[in-house]
């Protein structure tokens, strides 16, 4: 059984929107156990190396730019081309992916799984075939490294690394040239996004301090968002309104929901509204900056502990599982357009009387939710549940990405000290 090495490249993986990814794959043409222990013992060069290796195809990674999808591609080129191979790779991913798809039964399932297009080629690709797959753990040898010999297996990843990277830089150079041009663009973009809020940052602290030097000798204090010595962040987490409601709204008998997502999660939903301080019309400053649909999701997920049903870009598809879709490189602001559809969807199946009182902002653009505004979210800014918690994460993103950013990448949530993924696999699926 043929043995190939496959590996993807991807540059820019951390901000999707500039991503550039490739992928290789590579035939093992040592046959015998002898061969492959010369190969260990010679590998003091590169193409030492690579003379036991023969590239059999590269290519650009298609649809989405991500790691994942590059070296799930590899493996579906391979298993389309031939009906009995053995596959080493450093991607758990694709392994995963390979797995899912020999226990799956009914392809219909595959749908709302991200890269359900290769998902299901590779599947198709399997029907009656012969095929391993094995892994390897990435990057544990490296061309020139001296010292013990290496494992057959890293000299074969390294050399489908070092193929996928030069495929990654050669393809198609218009296209690298142009990607080139505007990641620079978009680097400074967001270093200037960044210098402006660490200005702005300054700007508080420089205002606190002369409001605490004017305290003592007048009584014309100058304050930030009504509060002395402290930052944006602090007054947001620990903000109550002063005079605000509480919703009382019921799931009543005969009402049915008019909407794709669980009466599970309608009611987690209804749950999660019910506890929010809602604030009447006020004058306080910070009441006046108004919420955001980006901070009431955030505040959802971590208060309900339940995954959002999310529509899949460009499908009809809804993923229940978020770490699919962060897994397939979109947006988290998906996350927010679909959970405010779907609370939209509530408010009309019961009359209107979720945002009864209520005073919104007018909706343009859910993928610009990043900041508090009035123009995405409500006017007034309630208290909502976890709210210390939710502020904190934007805080850190913010500081990240900028001020003005937009959530397009995923914050990163520390919760109980559980690692980001772990919260995100964590989440509770509703009943489908």
């Amino acid at each position: 059984m043929p043995t190939f090495y496959s590996d993807g490249s991807c540059f820019n993986p951390n901000i999707p929107v500039a991503s550039l990814a490739a992928w290789g794959l590579i035939l093992s043409l040592d046959t015998s156990e002898g061969e492959r222990v010369r190969a260990q013992q010679t590998c003091a060069s590169v193409e030492a190396v690579t003379n036991h290796f023969l590239v059999v195809a590269t290519a650009r990674c298609h649809g989405t730019q991500s790691i994942d999808r590059a070296e799930l591609q590899a493996m579906v080129f391979l298993h389309e081309m031939y009906r009995e191979t053995r596959l080493v790779t450093d991607s758990q991913y694709a392994i995963d992916s390979w797995r899912r798809i020999l226990e799956t039964t009914d392809e219909s399932s595959l749908e709302s799984l991200a890269n359900s297009d290769l998902l299901k080629r590779l599947k198709t690709a399997n029907h009656g075939a012969q095929h391993e797959v094995y892994k390897v753990s990435s990057h544990t040898w490296e061309f020139g490294q001296t010292g013990s010999w290496p494992s057959y297996d890293a000299l074969g990843n390294e050399v489908a690394d070092h193929v996928a990277k030069a495929a990654n830089n050669g393809l198609n150079p218009p296209l690298v040239a142009e990607w080139r041009n505007f990641q620079t663009q978009l680097q400074w973009d967001l270093q200037r996004r960044k210098m402006h809020y660490e200005m702005l940052g300054k700007l508080h602290q420089c205002q606190t301090k002369l409001a605490e030097q004017r305290e003592s000798s007048t009584h014309g204090m100058q304050l930030f968002m009504g509060k002395l010595g402290r930052s944006v962040f602090d007054v947001m987490a620990s903000y109550e309104p002063g005079n605000f409601f509480y919703k009382d709204v019921h799931w009543e008998a005969g009402v049915n929901f008019d909407m794709e997502c669980t009466s599970e999660f309608a009611a987690e939903v209804l749950q999660f509204w019910n506890d929010i301080q809602w604030s009447h019309e006020t004058t306080d400053e910070v009441g006046l900056q108004g919420i955001s649909w980006s901070e009431i999701t955030l505040a959802f997920l971590l208060d309900r502990n339940m995954s959002i049903p999310t529509k899949i870009p460009g499908t009809q598809q809804l993923a229940f599982k978020l770490s699919d879709v962060r897994a397939g490189g979109w947006g988290f602001f998906h996350v927010a357009k679909s959970f405010f559809w779907a609370v939209q969807s509530i408010n009309r199946s019961l009359g209107g009387k979720l945002f009864a009182n209520l005073t919104r902002g007018k909706v343009r653009s859910l993928q610009k939710l990043g900041s508090t505004n009035q123009v995405n979210g409500f006017i007034h800014r309630p208290r909502v549940p976890q709210q210390e918690m939710m502020v904190r994460v934007l805080e850190s993103y913010f500081k990240a990405h900028g001020r003005f950013a937009g959530l397009h990448t995923w914050p990163v949530i520390n919760v109980a000290n559980l690692e980001d993924e772990s919260f995100w696999a964590g989440l509770k699926i509703a009943e489908q």
